[in-house]
């Protein structure tokens, strides 16, 4: 009762779901997916980020676009057999940053699988990648 919705994300008709937000440093990063999920072979989820001081943003991407304006980094999109990445989940052991994605493997029939990726930062902006 009394509270508002701030939106944070989303616009330009773009798919948007599957948010997770993180405090690094100085910053709030607000992982999301954009693109359509579920489909197998034909999935085209991908991974964004934008990040603000505030937890309630405004939340921008590295050219300073906010993500309620269609922005967004790529952070992850297909490569190779490991299609639709996405939903961002966070482990944190010790000093290292450990990342849960969920993909569809094209060697394996668009099979849903599960991957660990390592997250690091440069320039106070998050990276990841597949090893």
């Amino acid at each position: 009762v009394g509270a508002s919705i701030t939106p944070l994300a989303g616009g330009r008709e773009s798919d948007w779901e599957a948010s997770c937000l993180i405090r690094e440093g100085r910053y709030f990063y607000l992982f999301v997916n954009n693109g359509l999920c579920c489909k197998g072979l034909n999935s085209t989820y991908y991974i964004v980020v934008g990040r603000s001081e505030s937890p309630l943003g405004p939340f921008v991407d590295q050219s300073g676009r906010k993500l309620t304006e269609g922005g967004g980094t790529v952070l992850l999109r297909s490569q190779g057999t490991k299609l639709g990445p996405g939903h961002v989940g966070l482990l944190r052991d010790g000093k290292k940053l450990i990342t849960s994605v969920h993909f569809y493997d094209a060697s394996d029939e668009g099979k849903s699988k599960f991957a660990l990726i390592n997250l690091k930062f440069k320039n106070a902006w998050p990276l990841l990648t597949w090893e």
